[in-house]
């Protein structure tokens, strides 16, 4: 019979420097042995798991993620052109070398998730990035205002 640590292992689940969320901690493997899971979380505690307790782990930095990006318009603004800010936002942030080499698919825009009295919410799919996704929702967040302030368009702002 193999032990837990052996199928994280064998069957590649995660390895050190992948994200993940196991119970209500996130972050970065630093240690995988066949006992215990090391992770750094956000707070910068280092956070050991038995992996034999480990039940159910989230891997957050395989393949793709989502986020959902937040920047109020107003909804007087029509959709396809704050669509199209969005997407010269995301474009621009692909073709950027200092990040291009972190963000494998992505961003990519798709579509509007919600109005509500801040604007619109946006969704977003990313490749894993070294960066992380608070520091890429902040640049592309930077970037979608820039490109809105150079139409000469207000953000919108909660009540």
């Amino acid at each position: 019979m193999f032990t837990p640590g052996c199928r994280i292992v064998m069957e590649d689940q995660f390895v050190a420097g992948d994200t993940i969320q196991a119970g209500d901690t996130v972050g970065r493997v630093e240690q995988l042995t066949l006992r215990r899971t090391l992770v750094r979380d956000g707070r910068g505690a280092l956070v050991s798991f038995s992996n034999g307790e480990m039940r159910t782990v989230s891997n957050l930095s395989r393949d793709w993620s989502q986020a959902f990006v937040d920047i109020g318009v107003g909804a007087a603004m029509p959709l396809e052109k704050t669509l199209q800010f969005w997407e010269n936002a995301a474009a621009e942030l692909r073709s950027d070398a200092a990040w291009s080499q972190a963000l494998v698919d992505g961003p990519r825009v798709l579509g509007v998730q919600a109005y509500d009295h801040t604007g619109t919410r946006f969704v977003c799919r990313y490749g894993p990035c070294r960066h992380g996704k608070t520091r890429w929702c902040r640049e592309l967040r930077r970037r979608v205002q820039m490109e809105l302030q150079r139409q000469g368009i207000a953000v919108a702002t909660g009540t």
